[in-house]
C-alpha cells in the first residue's frame, strides 16, 4: 500500500506493509518491526526487534521513551532515569588513561583520567624533598676548611695551616715527681706528698687529720678527707674475699694462708695458737681462762659475779627468772658463763646499763629462742651466745608433757596438739586425722558484723573475745580445751595457722583436704581459711561454713 494507514490499535495478528506512513494512538504488538530504504529503490531495511524471553531471563516488560528534541551531531542515546526515559548526551573527550615515574616519584593510576603523582619528605632512609625547616638546616650546615685557630693554657698553638698546627708545652704543666709517699707527723698518718724531682717544688699534698675518716679521691678536686661508708665496706670485704682465695697454699703473699686458708700462727702477733687461747683485736694470742664452777639458782632474780669465770649455772626456779650479768668493763674478753634452764620457765640473761649483744639488743631471753641451754661470753666487747641446745625439737612432744612443739616465731615458742582430736573440752589427742570441724559463728553479731578481729600474727586475744560470742564454737572449742594440763590453748590467726603449714609432716594429723579456721577476720562475714593440703589461704562464709580446728598455745 502507498497511502497511510491509520488505525486506533492493531494486534499481533495483523500484517501491515505500505510505503507510506503508519499512525494510530494504540498500541503496536509485534515481535519484530522493519523501517526500509526510504527511497524505496531496493529491499534494505532496518528491524527492531524485542529480546526473545524478556520473562525468562528474570527482567519484565519495559517501554523506551524517545526524547522530545531530535539531539546534535556526534551526541548518543543514554538511559536518564531507571523508568526507560531517554535523552541525549555528549561523551567526554577520550583522556590520560596511565602515567609512569621513576622513584623518588610515586603515580595512583586508579583515576584513570586524572593520576596522581606524589612525591615524599626525605628522610635519613628515604629521597624526597626538604621541608623548609630541613632546608634551613641544610643551608647554614658549616662550610669545609679549618676551624681552630688557637690553643691557649698549658699548651698553646702557632704556624697554623690547613690540617695541622704546632703545639708547646708550657713550662712547668708537667712535672717529673720525685715522690708520692704517706708521711707522718703533725698533718697525720692519712698524707700524701709529691714534689717535684728537678726543683723540689710541693705538687699535691693531701692529709687527713679526723680520727676515722681516710683520704678518698673525689674527682677533679682531687683527694678528700671523708669517713667510711656502708658501700666502701662491701667493696672491702669483696677485694679482700677475692685476694685471700687467689692467697691459698701460697709461701709467702698478702696473708700467707696454708692450703686449708688458714694463717699460719708464725704470721701472727705474740702468744701461742692453740685450743686454749683465742685472737684478740690487736693480733696477739690470749688464753682462755679456765676457771670455773657451779651453783644451782632457784630464785628469779641472780647476779652473775665477774668472779664466775668458766662456771655452769642451772636454773631451777619456780617462775620466769633474771641472771644479771656483769658489767662488760669489768671483764675480760674471753669471760664466759654456761646456763642451763632446767624447767620449763622463761630465763632473760640482762645485761648492765649501757652493754648489748651482738644482736644490739639489752637482754637475751632463752625460752623463747627455744635454747634449753647455751654459753654467754664476752667477745669484742660485747655479749655473745653461743653453743645454744635446743629446749624442743618440731613435732616432738616438749617436757614430756604431750603437747607437740611447732617452733619459734615472733619471739614466742609455739606449741599445739597432736591430730585426730576428739570433741571434747578434755579431748583425747591420739594422733590421728583431723576430725572436729565447726563453724566460725552461727548468728549476728559473728556471722554477719566486722568484729574488729582482723590480727594476722597474734590469735590469742582475739580469740578469746570472740569466744564470749554465743556461737562462736571454733574459737570456743580451743578457749574451753584442757590439754597436757594447759588450758591457755586458743584459735590461731592466720599468720600463725599458715606457721605450721611447712612444719606438717612432723606435726602430723592435718586432713589432706577441707581448710582449717582461723581467728582472723576477713570481712564481716566472712573469716580466714587455710588448707593444709593444697597449701591454700582463703576467705569462707562465718555462718554457713564448717571448717577443722588446730589449737595452738604459746608462750
Amino acid at each position: 500500500m502507498g497511502s497511510n494507514v491509520v488505525a486506533s490499535s492493531l494486534s499481533s495478528s495483523a500484517s501491515v506493509s505500505t510505503s507510506g506512513n503508519i499512525q494510530t494512538t494504540g498500541d503496536i504488538t509485534s515481535r519484530r518491526f522493519f523501517l526500509y530504504d526510504h527511497s524505496g529503490a531496493g529491499p534494505d531495511s532496518i528491524g527492531i526487534q524485542a529480546p526473545a524471553d524478556i520473562a525468562g531471563a528474570g527482567g519484565a516488560s519495559y517501554v523506551l521513551t524517545l526524547p522530545e528534541n531530535k539531539g546534535s551531531a556526534g551526541q548518543v542515546l543514554a538511559a536518564k532515569n531507571a523508568s526507560g526515559v531517554l535523552e541525549w548526551i555528549t561523551l567526554p573527550a577520550a583522556g590520560v588513561s596511565s602515567v609512569t615515574a621513576a622513584s623518588p616519584l610515586s603515580i595512583d593510576n586508579s583515576t584513570a583520567s586524572a593520576p596522581r603523582v606524589s612525591l615524599p619528605q626525605a628522610t635519613t632512609s628515604v629521597s624526597g624533598y626538604l621541608s623548609s625547616s630541613d632546608f634551613t638546616t641544610f643551608s647554614n650546615k658549616q662550610a669545609a676548611g679549618n676551624y681552630i685557630t688557637t690553643l691557649t693554657g698549658d699548651v698553646t698553638s702557632s704556624s697554623f695551616t690547613s690540617g695541622s698546627v704546632t703545639t708547646t708545652l708550657a713550662s712547668g704543666s708537667v712535672h717529673q715527681l720525685s715522690k708520692v709517699v704517706s708521711s707522718p707527723g703533725s698533718a697525720g698518718p692519712n698524707r700524701i706528698l709529691a714534689t717535684d724531682a728537678t726543683t723540689g717544688t710541693t705538687i699535691q699534698d693531701f692529709y687527713c687529720t679526723t680520727i676515722g675518716h681516710y683520704l678518698k679521691w673525689t674527682g677533679t678536686s682531687g683527694f678528700g678527707c671523708a669517713g667510711i661508708a656502708s658501700a666502701d665496706i662491701a667493696d672491702l670485704e669483696t677485694t679482700v674475699d677475692a685476694r685471700i682465695e687467689a692467697q691459698k697454699g701460697v709461701a709467702s703473699g698478702v696473708a700467707g694462708l696454708d692450703t686449708n686458708s688458714r694463717v699460719p700462727a708464725s704470721q701472727l702477733g705474740s702468744g701461742t695458737a692453740n685450743s686454749t687461747t683465742y685472737l684478740r683485736g690487736d693480733g696477739s694470742w690470749a688464753s682462755i681462762s679456765t676457771s670455773g664452777g657451779t651453783d644451782n639458782v632457784t630464785t628469779t632474780s641472780y647476779t652473775v659475779t665477774s668472779a664466775q669465770n668458766g662456771y655452769a649455772l642451772s636454773y631451777n626456779g619456780s617462775a620466769a627468772g633474771t641472771f644479771q650479768l656483769p658489767v662488760l668493763s669489768a671483764v675480760n674478753e674471753g669471760f664466759k658463763v654456761i646456763v642451763v634452764r632446767q624447767v620449763r620457765e622463761a630465763l632473760t640473761l640482762a645485761a648492765a646499763s649501757g652493754d648489748v649483744f651482738r644482736n644490739g639488743a639489752s637482754s637475751f631471753e632463752l625460752r623463747g629462742k627455744n635454747l634449753a641451754a647455751a654459753t654467754v661470753i664476752k667477745l669484742a666487747s660485747k655479749w655473745n651466745i653461743i653453743n645454744g641446745v635446743d629446749d624442743c625439737v618440731v613435732g616432738q612432744s616438749c617436757w614430756e608433757t604431750g603437747m607437740i612443739y611447732v617452733g619459734v616465731f615472733n619471739g614466742y615458742q609455739y606449741f599445739t596438739t597432736p591430730g585426730g582430736c576428739t570433741n571434747s573440752a578434755t579431748p583425747d589427742c591420739a594422733g590421728g586425722t583431723d576430725s572436729v570441724a565447726k563453724a566460725w559463728g552461727g548468728s549476728s553479731p559473728e556471722s554477719d558484723t566486722s568484729l574488729g578481729f582482723n590480727n594476722t600474727s597474734d590469735g590469742k586475744a582475739q580469740s578469746a573475745a570472740l569466744a564470749l560470742y554465743t556461737t562462736a564454737r571454733a574459737a570456743q572449742y580451743c578457749e574451753s580445751m584442757e590439754y597436757a594440763n594447759y588450758t591457755d590453748w586458743y584459735l590461731p590467726a592466720w599468720e600463725e595457722l599458715m606457721f605450721m603449714f611447712p612444719r606438717k609432716v612432723e606435726l602430723g594429723g592435718f586432713a589432706a583436704s577441707g581448710y582449717y579456721w582461723s581467728s582472723t577476720e576477713a570481712s564481716a562475714s566472712t573469716a580466714y581459711q587455710f588448707g593444709f593440703g593444697n597449701a591454700l589461704q582463703t576467705s569462707a562464709s562465718k555462718i554457713g561454713s564448717t571448717h577443722k580446728v588446730r589449737c595452738m598455745r604459746r608462750f
